[in-house]
C-alpha cells in the first residue's frame, strides 16, 4: 500500500461563478474515463482518493492497495468549495473516490451537516458502472437524526426527478439526470437535501 498526502486547499479559480464551475465539471462517466487513464499510466488497477474537511481544516490523499504507482501520478478529483459546504452547514465532510480499472468508480460521501440545531450524520454512495451491465448499481443516500436516532433514505435518482408544486426541480438544475451528473453536482444536489431534510425537522421536539 502507498500513500501520498498534500493539503489541498481546491480553491476555484478566479473569476468564475458557481454556475460557471459547474458547467465546466466533468460527467462522472468523464471523471471515469480521465481517471482510467490515469490508473494505465501509473501502473495500478486502482486508486481511492480521500477529501476530507473537518471544521475549516482539510486534507487529501491518495491510497493505492497493495500496490506501488510506477509512472506519472496525474488523478483527477472533483473541485471541492470549503467555503460553501461550512456555510452550508457540513461540520464534518468527507468525500472519497474510488477508481478502479475495468470500468467502475465509486463516490462516497459522509459527515455530519446541523443547521438550526439539527445534527444529522450522513452517508451516500454512487457507484458508476462503465461498459455493460447495470449503470448504477448502487445509489443511496441517507440519513440519522442524532437527536431522536431516527434513520430515513433516499437515492439520488429520486431526488433529481423531485419537484415542486409548479414543475421546478426542487434539488437540482431542469434537465439534470444522474447519467449526465458531475461529482460536483451530485454533492450540489445532497446538500440541498441535507439541508432541506434539518429545516423540516427543526420543529420536531426532543
Amino acid at each position: 500500500m502507498a500513500a501520498i498526502t498534500t493539503g489541498s486547499t481546491f480553491k476555484a479559480p478566479d473569476g468564475q461563478s458557481w454556475a460557471e464551475r459547474r458547467r465546466l465539471a466533468p460527467t462522472s462517466f468523464e471523471l471515469y474515463k480521465a481517471n482510467a487513464q490515469a490508473l494505465e499510466a501509473a501502473g495500478v488497477a486502482s486508486c481511492l482518493m480521500r477529501y476530507s474537511l473537518v471544521g475549516e481544516a482539510i486534507s487529501f490523499f491518495f491510497k493505492f492497495e497493495n500496490e506501488v504507482p510506477s509512472g506519472r501520478i496525474g488523478f483527477t478529483f472533483p473541485m471541492m468549495y470549503p467555503e460553501n459546504l461550512i456555510k452550508e452547514g457540513w461540520k464534518k465532510y468527507f468525500l472519497t473516490l474510488q477508481i478502479q480499472s475495468g470500468g467502475q468508480l465509486t463516490v462516497n460521501a459522509r459527515g455530519r451537516f446541523v443547521r438550526e440545531d439539527v445534527p444529522l450524520e450522513i452517508e451516500a454512495e454512487l457507484q458508476r458502472a462503465v461498459g455493460g451491465g447495470q449503470s448504477f448499481p448502487q445509489d443511496l443516500i441517507t440519513w440519522t437524526d442524532q437527536r431522536t436516532k431516527e434513520q430515513g433514505s433516499e437515492s439520488m435518482a429520486g431526488l433529481l426527478g423531485t419537484t415542486l408544486k409548479d414543475g421546478t426541480p426542487k434539488y437540482c438544475r431542469k434537465g439534470d439526470n444522474l447519467r449526465d451528473l458531475s461529482v460536483e453536482g451530485w454533492v450540489a444536489v445532497l446538500t440541498r437535501f441535507v439541508k432541506d431534510s434539518a429545516l423540516r425537522r427543526k420543529a420536531i421536539k426532543v
